[in-house]
């Protein structure tokens, strides 16, 4: 998660669009319990979702993952 210096908590630092939410007005904990990022918590590598079909092509983390695991 980033937090901007106006407190909102954005879910990455490439991501300025989805606002998780503000720490003037929740507690980090409570915006971090809530946030997709956690739930992906334990996951490999859960890509980037601002970059993929963008700078990072479509399939780019399932294609290496399935060939990581044909190793």
């Amino acid at each position: 998660m980033y937090i901007t210096l106006l407190g909102k908590v954005l879910r990455c630092p490439g991501d300025d669009i989805t606002i998780l939410g503000n720490i003037f007005e929740q507690k980090l904990e409570e915006i971090w319990v809530n946030s997709e990022n956690f739930k992906r918590a334990g996951t490999f590598n859960c890509g980037c979702p601002p970059k993929i079909g963008k700078s990072i092509p479509n399939n780019f983390f399932k294609e290496v993952l399935k060939r990581l695991e044909n190793i």
